[in-house]
């Protein structure tokens, strides 16, 4: 968790207070931190690869972006497994497979349907 919020510090400006950005410490932090098994950093660089609303803190790369989107995915968090399905069914970063595609649809529905049980309960 230290790992991405020194992410969120060096890559927002305004993170907890104002202070210089620094985008080549921010993406240090988020390797770091999907390497140490964060899903959401994980998630976080397939949306950097994928250049997700314009990002270019790394190079586009599809393939990138489906393998670290797959690990988000495969972690649990529902919008990898939307991003995941999408790719899947599009192509993109990896070959079509409208089987794959339906699972992780699948997968990211009933994480869904547990996550609304939950909190009804």
């Amino acid at each position: 968790r230290a790992s991405m919020n020194l992410y969120g510090y060096y890559w927002f400006k305004d993170y907890i207070k104002p202070h210089e950005q620094d985008r080549e410490l921010a993406k240090e932090y988020l390797i770091k931190a999907a390497k140490q098994g964060d899903m959401y950093a994980n998630m976080i660089m397939g949306q950097h690869y994928y250049n997700y609303k314009g990002s270019d803190l790394f190079e586009k790369n599809d393939y990138e972006a489906f393998i670290y989107y797959k690990q988000a995915a495969d972690m649990g968090l529902i919008d990898a497994c939307r991003m995941v399905a999408y790719m899947y069914k599009n192509g993109i970063g990896c070959d079509k497979n409208p089987d794959k595609a339906k699972e992780y649809y699948n997968k990211s529905k009933a994480k869904e349907d547990d996550k609304e049980a939950k909190e009804d309960s």
